[in-house]
C-alpha cells in the first residue's frame, strides 16, 4: 500500500518521498522547503487516507470471515 502512496504523492500531487518500504514513507524537509511545502503533503496525505478509508470501509463490508471447527477461511 505505501509503495502505492509513494506514486500517488509522486504523479498526483508531485511530492517526492525520500524512502518508502512496506510500512512506512519517509519525507524530508529541508531549510529549503516552505510551510507551504509541509502544508501540501499534510493536506495530500489526508486526502489519500479520505480515498483508502472508504474503500478499506467498502471491501470489510463485503468481505466475510467463515471460521470452521477444522479450517479457517476468508471468503471474497
Amino acid at each position: 500500500m505505501l509503495f502505492e502512496v509513494e506514486h500517488i504523492l509522486r504523479y498526483k500531487y508531485n511530492i517526492q518521498i525520500e524512502l518508502a518500504d512496506i510500512t512506512n514513507i519517509l519525507a524530508i524537509f529541508t531549510f529549503g522547503d516552505s510551510k507551504e511545502h509541509v502544508q501540501k503533503l499534510i493536506q495530500a496525505m489526508k486526502s489519500i487516507a479520505l480515498k483508502y478509508k472508504k474503500l478499506i470501509i467498502n471491501k470489510l463490508m463485503a468481505l466475510k470471515i467463515c471460521i470452521d471447527t477444522k479450517n479457517s477461511y476468508i471468503n471474497y
